[in-house]
């Protein structure tokens, strides 16, 4: 009686571990940063507003939501500018 009671613990228990363990601790897909809330909108709006799938930006493999387009326009020339200006003082110090 008690192997066999010990034998469906295992098997309960064991369950969800094995469930855990089969998933990667960490997914190749970008997360959706800051709660998907655009954050454009803190700065010209002065509140936080929900961003939209629509207006998705992918940067530093994360995902970013912008209420609108004008908003993930002014995000992502910034990173590009701010990328390129640490790309080219990299290769200065290099």
């Amino acid at each position: 009686m008690w192997r066999t009671t010990l034998g469906l613990s295992a098997t309960v228990l064991g369950a969800p571990v094995m469930t855990a363990l089969g998933h990667p601790a960490r997914s190749d897909e970008p997360r959706l940063s800051i709660s998907g809330y655009d954050p454009v909108a803190y700065f010209t709006d002065g509140k936080p507003v929900q961003g939209k799938a629509e207006f998705e930006y992918l940067w530093h493999k994360l995902r970013w939501h912008f209420a609108n387009g004008e908003h993930r326009a002014i995000c992502s020339s910034r990173n590009r500018a701010a990328t390129r200006h640490n790309t080219t003082a990299t290769a200065r110090w290099a």
